[in-house]
């Protein structure tokens, strides 16, 4: 998936038009759907991100959706600690509630 990265000034697109929020993050409408606008994602203060969504996307990008990200995101950020200080994926299972469990050894 394309993103712009942090510090291009770019803001989100809805419907055609510049938005006035400000995100570090975009996604791209041409990346989602063709009825999709940009999602943005902002950092906050304590330093997490909050989703930009337009009205028009909260059907399909809300919460199930920011979750499902949030969680992958999760998943992708553990992985990578784990290589990078020694951690092998033992094993990994997704739950019936959707979280994903994983098991790491050192290797």
């Amino acid at each position: 998936m394309l993103v712009t990265p942090a510090g291009t000034g770019k803001g989100c697109v809805a419907q055609g038009d510049a938005r006035p929020e400000r995100a570090e993050v975009i996604v791209r409408r041409a990346q989602l759907s063709r009825m999709s606008n940009d999602l943005g994602f902002r950092r906050t203060v304590d330093g997490t991100f909050e989703a930009i969504v337009s009205e028009f996307d909260r059907a399909q990008y809300g919460e199930p959706w920011l979750r499902r990200v949030t969680q992958e995101y999760g998943r992708a950020a553990t992985l990578a600690y784990a290589e990078r200080n020694g951690f092998e994926v033992a094993g990994e299972e997704r739950q019936s509630d959707g979280s994903i469990r994983l098991l790491l050894r050192r290797s």
